[in-house]
């Protein structure tokens, strides 16, 4: 069974239930096999066991009995959802001067790092050339131009690493709000 087939028949199971139980019932169990991912799929169905036992369970804490059809209004189509997205702007605008404070010192810190690498591979080029006039001077400048230059280079990567990371963490934030909004 796959897990189309499974939240269908669960959904026809529940149809009984009051809107709102049935509806959190089967956002629930929709986001807990979105999570498992398609490679768990198979083994999270089998802990869950067949519809039938799953719907019980959720009759037996919903505390009507299953079979007994218990009337709730149908919702109208998109009634909460220009309320969702007033309270998502009204979050948006609360949280904007936070995000573009923490926006900015991420900036600093790339441009931070890839000056850094700058600046040090061109005072190693320049000490290169000085080697022949200041001697060993030359070369102590080289050395910590070098230093500069992989320091520059980590710094980078590692605000890189952040970055991407950062940016996963909010599509997958923007995927669950709309779905949230579109519910």
């Amino acid at each position: 069974m796959t897990k189309q087939e499974f939240l269908q028949r669960l959904e026809q199971l529940l149809a009984d239930l009051p809107y709102e139980e049935r509806d959190s019932a089967m956002t629930y169990y929709r986001e807990y096999l979105e999570e498992a991912g398609p490679e768990n799929e198979q083994a999270v169905l089998a802990d869950l066991g067949s519809p039938e036992q799953l719907a019980a369970q959720i009759h037996a804490t919903a505390g009507a009995p299953m079979g007994r059809r218990t009337w709730s209004p149908p919702p109208r189509p998109g009634s909460h959802r220009v309320e969702r997205i007033l309270v998502v702007v009204l979050i948006a605008l609360v949280a904007a001067p936070l995000l573009l404070g923490i926006l900015g010192g991420v900036f600093g810190f790339a441009v931070a790092g890839v000056v850094m690498a700058l600046v040090g591979l061109v005072c190693t080029v320049l000490s290169l050339f000085q080697i022949a006039a200041a001697g060993m001077d030359a070369l102590l400048l080289a050395g910590i131009s070098l230093a500069v230059l992989g320091l520059g280079i980590v710094w980078s990567g590692g605000v890189w690493v952040l970055l991407r990371a950062a940016f996963g963490w909010l599509r997958r934030g923007f995927a669950k709000m709309e779905r949230w909004i579109n519910e």
